[in-house]
């Protein structure tokens, strides 16, 4: 399992979750 969370796709996978998140946060704010 740390191995897999190494890989490319799974930090890919976390970036776009904290885009999304990020994103959601803004519209919150406003």
């Amino acid at each position: 399992t740390i191995a897999a969370s190494k890989s490319p796709a799974f930090k890919a996978g976390k970036g776009l979750k904290e885009q999304v998140n990020a994103a959601k946060a803004k519209k919150r704010k406003k």
